[in-house]
């Protein structure tokens, strides 16, 4: 019985160790999404024929057709067109 209690601590320093490292390894990969439409602050984006929806809160100027990187589910970065596609080649070549 105590030694459940004694364990906690070490299983819960495993388990935060453990997630920090599958957010750095899976979390942070900042793939390019293209802007397909947007609504009320809110952009439909293509990730490789993935979709997902996108706060534009941090860009008001971005637009349809933009590549974007995104964070946390709001855009943070407007990638030119070139860079994004350079990006994107390289993803699939590793992938």
């Amino acid at each position: 019985f105590h030694v459940k209690y004694f364990m906690l601590p070490l299983v819960n320093h495993i388990f935060d160790f453990l997630s920090r490292i599958m957010y750095n390894l899976f979390m942070c990969l900042a793939i390019p999404g293209k802007i397909i439409l947007i609504k009320d602050n809110i952009a439909d984006v293509d990730f490789g024929g993935v979709g997902r929806k996108v706060g534009l809160d941090l860009l008001p100027d971005a637009k349809i057709g933009d590549y974007i990187i995104v964070h946390a589910g709001f855009a943070i970065q407007i990638l030119d067109t070139d860079d994004a596609k350079e990006r994107l080649d390289i993803f699939k070549k590793i992938l």
